[in-house]
């Protein structure tokens, strides 16, 4: 397992990677099975080697033994297993109340219908236009001027896009690259990763899932008269998420373990039916775009 991991390190790309991790965890939680029901089914006890000299050894003609082993057992302490996933849900849990933004500036996407967004490390910004015969991915650099723009030919085939790295990016279509059990994504779903978890959208059901890669819910967030028709959704660097609400017209933050939310941005904020986020973890901005061609770029405080 370990030189598997290691190897997918070295060799894997981050696609590649990014699919591999599916099989590694399912062996690793087939292994915690197998490990688990050893615990709970065999009796597992601490073995204690006790030895004693005979003072008669001095006189070797006269010894009758030359001295005595015991073996003691006693029970063990309780053996438990220690996940990681149970180590992260001891991290505290910021309240997204505590989470402030401030409006750095507008940007215009040039898109006629931005659908997906992200920022790469260099600072540029990438947007996919979502249009009948006209999808394109759009490269905007800092001084909001278009870099290049990547035409794709397919009817809308460009509708959300990620960085790979620092010269690949992924684009989603309607095609399907991999599926996670027991989930089901309806048109315009988003989706987010963070550590072991998956974040996505369902605007049909109003709701916000977390869960793992083999598929296992960890928790569900829905509350129409908060969130309605949610869409664009991203992790911060604390397990907060930002999901924007494209029927409610704003932008709301749920807590890492799903419990508490806070609405942040409001169509007084200047939103429009906002459809894609993302969160720059490395400038700590927050860039959300609206249904027609402006997007807004705030700054990101935790208190």
């Amino acid at each position: 397992m370990k030189s598997e991991i290691q190897n997918t390190k070295k060799y894997a790309s981050n696609l590649q990677a990014f699919l591999s991790m599916r099989g590694i965890q399912a062996k690793t939680t087939e292994y915690e099975k197998h490990l688990q029901i050893s615990i709970e089914n065999i009796n597992h006890e601490k073995v204690y080697i006790e030895s004693a000299i005979d003072t008669q050894l001095q006189d070797i003609l006269t010894v009758e033994r030359f001295g005595s082993i015991k073996v003691k057992k006693s029970p063990s302490t309780k053996i438990t297993l220690k996940r990681r996933k149970d180590r992260q849900a001891q991290i505290q849990v910021i309240a997204p109340k505590a989470i402030k933004v401030e409006f750095k500036r507008k940007l215009d996407t040039t898109c006629q219908y931005p659908s997906g967004c992200c920022v790469t490390k260099t600072g540029e910004f990438l947007l996919t236009n979502y249009e009948g015969h006209n999808g394109r991915v759009i490269a905007i650099n800092a001084e909001d001027k278009v870099e290049y723009t990547i035409p794709f030919l397919a009817r809308y085939s460009t509708f959300d896009i990620v960085c790979l790295d620092d010269s690949t990016v992924a684009v989603s279509t309607d095609y399907s690259i991999t599926t996670i059990p027991n989930t089901a994504s309806p048109w315009y779903s988003y989706v987010s990763t963070q550590a072991d978890n998956i974040f996505c959208t369902n605007p049909d059901k109003h709701t916000v899932t977390c869960c793992l890669y083999s598929g296992a819910l960890v928790w569900k967030f829905k509350d129409e008269s908060v969130l309605d028709r949610p869409q664009g959704i991203t992790v911060d660097n604390k397990g907060n998420v930002f999901v924007a609400g494209m029927d409610s017209c704003n932008v709301v933050v749920i807590s890492p373990d799903g419990k508490q939310c806070n609405q942040i941005l409001t169509r007084e904020d200047g939103l429009d039916r906002p459809t894609a986020i993302f969160f720059d973890k490395e400038r700590k901005k927050l860039l959300v775009t609206n249904q027609k061609q402006f997007a807004y770029i705030y700054d990101v405080c935790h208190f």
